[in-house]
């Protein structure tokens, strides 16, 4: 006889003692583990009456020698571990199995009701319904800002020592020419074009991480990126009273936190655009949406084409007074090789109202994407994506149907030729790139003249570029023919065209 007693054991026992099918018996069995390992996930503890508790226990983190090198140390993070609890009831039967002389118990008596024939089964394979809430109306507004799930309030009329200096750090990392901050023991750095580090007393250090963990608390209980808001007081007209940043506390030794700050990195990809706007296929594939009301729209592409592309169609709806949410999704950056995905698309639904348009910023393509299906009315979503290569990689492996979106946009930003500088053109038959296009086009290029790149210093102006791939049968203009009709055009030069194909 064996000593282990299998799950298929226990099951077949459990059916034949019930008198149901084994396959029943394995329904009931995954109901039971599941409602316990949900109860332990959240916290909570689980009282088997006659065997005993399960409860979910929090090993802090910790510092320990590297086994392979004592003198260095290791960070282990915090770890949850299941810790069970045997009744009183449970030891008094082993001890009366082990020792019969000396302990005696009487056997529990149960009676499992016979299953009457012709009555209705209880498919319980199935996931629960859980009831939906319907959140209150939302006023209408045309856009509203990304909400933060951190925010830190620094507009205290007489702050103390660890406020102030924290104000301070703050102002400097909302300085454009900062790209990040660092806080650690017992030093600030300062990362932008020139990085510039700070000693900090480590009285005042401890005085500042004692102010964000008592305005921050949630930020210190794992490890991880959130999205912070900071309030922040005016010193004058032209000051930004609230400052977006990306924010991680990770544990550095014994009680010391290294801070990490860093500005969104949609604050760094915005060209100075002239004059942008839609190309003419995409703007009407955003109109037959819009007068749908309905439908999902994936914007892909560089980081400064996705930009100007998600922009110009904001202009689009507040010109057109179509009210829209605009929210942003939480950056991930691999800070450390424990972060975790911060809240994602999941929890986004929560902050969307009754709006016809709503509007998603940099989307993560680890987010599941799925769950785009769940947002009412016409959702354009940023995400975060090289190219139509990549995006169909990403489609596929959430096994997200070919369909799902009506429209994908992959756009990309190019310079425009300089108008004020002398023009500099050449036959456009001594470029390969130009008689490879013509050639597809069934076009001569004797007689058209290209402008080739001249160095100025003017501002420059860019053209915003659009391949729209749609399940309907408009089709737009491929890449080559948009760039030979703007090269021919002179709003681009041959330089341009040579670096977006070879």
């Amino acid at each position: 006889m064996s000593k282990i007693v299998s799950q298929i054991d226990f099951i077949r026992r459990f059916a034949k003692e019930a008198g149901i099918m084994q396959k029943d018996a394995k329904h009931y069995l995954s109901l039971i583990l599941d409602d316990i390992t949900r109860a332990l996930a959240s916290s909570r503890e689980v009282r088997l009456s006659g065997i005993g508790n399960l409860k979910r226990i929090r090993f802090p983190s910790k510092t320990m020698p590297n086994p392979n090198d004592r003198s260095q140390q290791l960070l282990v993070l915090d770890r949850y571990y299941t810790r069970i609890k045997p009744s009183r009831q449970l030891k008094m039967r082993l001890k009366a199995n082990f020792y019969p002389d000396r302990f005696s118990m009487p056997q529990p008596k149960y009676h499992i009701p016979k299953t009457p024939a012709g009555s209705q089964k209880i498919d319980i394979g199935h996931s629960f319904k859980v009831p939906i809430n319907i959140r209150p109306t939302i006023p209408q507004v045309s856009w509203r800002r990304p909400l933060s799930s951190l925010v830190l309030d620094l507009r205290a009329q007489n702050p103390q020592t660890g406020t102030r200096l924290l104000r301070n750090i703050m102002r400097q990392a909302a300085n454009k020419s900062t790209k990040a901050v660092t806080i650690a023991p017992y030093d600030v750095t300062f990362y932008g074009d020139i990085t510039e580090r700070q000693d900090i007393n480590p009285a005042l250090y401890n005085l500042t991480i004692d102010e964000i963990r008592k305005q921050l608390p949630n930020a210190f209980l794992r490890p991880q990126t959130w999205r912070l808001l900071v309030n922040l007081p005016k010193i004058t007209d032209d000051d930004s009273p609230r400052q977006m940043f990306n924010f991680s506390a990770l544990p550095s030794g014994d009680d010391d936190w290294v801070i990490f700050i860093s500005s969104p990195r949609s604050l760094h990809t915005q060209p100075q655009m002239i004059n942008a706007r839609l190309p003419e296929h995409t703007q009407n594939q955003i109109d037959s949406i819009l007068n749908k009301g309905r439908g999902r729209v994936a914007i892909i592409g560089t980081p400064t084409g996705r930009r100007a592309t998600l922009t110009t169609i904001r202009d689009y709806l507040e010109k057109q007074n179509i009210a829209h949410h605009y929210s942003v999704e939480h950056h991930h950056h691999a800070l450390h090789p424990h972060h975790i995905l911060g809240p994602s698309l999941r929890s986004l639904r929560g902050e969307i109202g009754t709006y016809p348009v709503t509007v998603l910023d940099e989307l993560s393509p680890a987010d599941n994407l799925f769950h785009l299906r769940q947002f009412p009315g016409v959702t354009i979503s940023n995400i975060i994506s090289p190219d139509k290569k990549y995006f169909d990689k990403i489609i596929d492996l959430q096994k997200i149907p070919p369909d799902f979106f009506d429209t994908i946009i992959e756009s990309y930003i190019l310079p425009a030729a300089c108008n004020i500088c002398a023009p500099a053109t050449e036959p456009a038959v001594r470029f390969p790139i130009m008689r490879r296009l013509a050639g597809a086009r069934g076009q001569l290029l004797h007689v058209h003249p290209v402008r080739v790149h001249v160095p100025c210093k003017h501002d420059k102006s860019y053209h915003l570029v659009n391949i729209t791939h749609s399940k309907s049968k408009q089709t737009s203009p491929s890449l080559d023919e948009q760039l030979y009709k703007m090269a021919l055009n002179h709003d681009i030069t041959y330089n341009t065209i040579e670096k977006m194909i070879s």
